[in-house]
């Protein structure tokens, strides 16, 4: 199954052990496409020139695709709510019926069953509820395992099925009588979890296609803050919930990821 790994200037290096865990866990795909946010405002001049030379040294033949290329994220300032349309409209960039999706600041630890739905606590905003209701013109949002509700924004990896995308766009503007991106515009500026791609995905596949979502339950830890006591289970995974400049580039060179000192120098000062 095709590997897509969304990331930004934030994650330059980040990314690349996403890419080197997945690796280490499954079987090597027969593509690995990189989607950068080549519109955020912590882009460099030779960006994407620079992704495509660290990305194609862990897989040769990598293929790399650009924000700018989707014209519903040109409508978008936040990175927050842009990285969330990208992922909404990814079937319009990724020409798959099916891919396996993770964001660029996840280490795995283990493999993944495609057939499960990964969810951790704490329980997602009412404000996110209302959102999902609102868009899906459904009485109830959120997802819940044994009446508590649960999260399946976080981890950010997962099975995605073009079709659905298709089917979740279709049903919100039939609804709405306006484009889905269009509608995210009264959010464009939110900083907050209202807003929640996985959540809206998922809630249509149970509510709206009546699918079984086989969900498990993960744990996160923290790549940035690792406790000395760390006590391993089976379904688990590490991320940060900051850039790569949360990091030493000690860390980095020790993970065999090396860059030059002008790159070094830019990432040390993205910090969000």
């Amino acid at each position: 199954m095709p590997l897509v790994v969304l990331t930004y200037p934030g994650h330059f290096l980040l990314t690349v052990l996403t890419i080197q865990s997945y690796l280490k866990y499954h079987p090597t795909p027969n593509r690995v496409i990189i989607v950068v946010d080549d519109l955020s405002n912590k882009v460099w001049p030779s960006y994407i020139e620079d992704c495509h030379e660290l990305y194609s040294k862990l897989i040769p033949g990598v293929e790399i695709r650009q924000t700018s290329s989707m014209p519903q994220a040109h409508k978008f300032v936040s990175g927050w709510i842009r990285q969330q349309i990208v992922k909404l409209y990814l079937d319009t960039i990724v020409d798959e019926v099916q891919w396996f999706f993770t964001d660029g600041d996840i280490v795995f630890l283990h493999d993944f069953d495609p057939t499960q739905t990964p969810y951790t606590l704490p329980v997602p905003s009412e404000d996110q509820n209302n959102y999902i209701k609102n868009l899906l013109g459904i009485p109830k949002g959120g997802i819940f395992v044994n009446d508590q509700q649960v999260c399946v924004s976080d981890p950010p990896f997962k099975i995605m099925d073009r079709q659905v995308l298709v089917e979740l766009r279709k049903h919100i503007e039939t609804i709405h009588n306006r484009s889905t991106d269009d509608i995210h515009l009264e959010y464009k500026n939110e900083k907050s979890t209202t807003v929640s791609e996985w959540e809206l995905i998922d809630s249509f596949k149970q509510y709206v296609l009546g699918q079984e979502l086989n969900l498990i339950r993960y744990a996160p830890h923290r790549l940035d803050n690792i406790p000395d006591n760390l006590t391993f289970f089976t379904h688990q995974f590490f991320t940060c919930y900051s850039s790569d400049s949360a990091f030493t580039r000690q860390f980095f060179q020790e993970h065999g990821v090396l860059v030059s000192d002008d790159i070094w120098q830019i990432l040390s000062k993205i910090s969000e």
